[in-house]
């Protein structure tokens, strides 16, 4: 469960939402009361199109685990959108018409 758990973040985070889902719906098959997965199998679905599935998953996540927002923030995944850090606008490569 932990490691089907663990797949599936790796997957939402690197933007392969169909194994993400995938994964974490064999982690909620072991454990339908898992909040991790749920969460983000909401998450998943939400980056995947499916906005009114993923909104009812992370809901349940959120009651049955208020802490889950967190434990995903610190895992850099907020609310659907990775966490990247904010780097300047580089002018290099660009070219001016003028």
């Amino acid at each position: 469960r932990d490691a089907l758990d663990s797949r599936g973040l790796v997957n939402l985070k690197s933007g392969q939402t169909k194994n993400a889902i995938a994964d974490f719906d064999a982690a909620l098959k072991i454990n339908p009361r898992l909040t991790s997965s749920l969460y983000g199998r909401g998450l998943a679905k939400k980056r995947n199109g499916s906005v009114a599935e993923g909104d009812l998953d992370i809901a349940n996540a959120k009651a049955m685990d208020p802490n889950i927002v967190k434990e995903f923030a610190e895992y850099g995944v907020n609310d659907g959108i990775l966490s990247r850090p904010v780097r300047a606008a580089s002018n290099r490569g660009q070219t001016s018409l003028d």
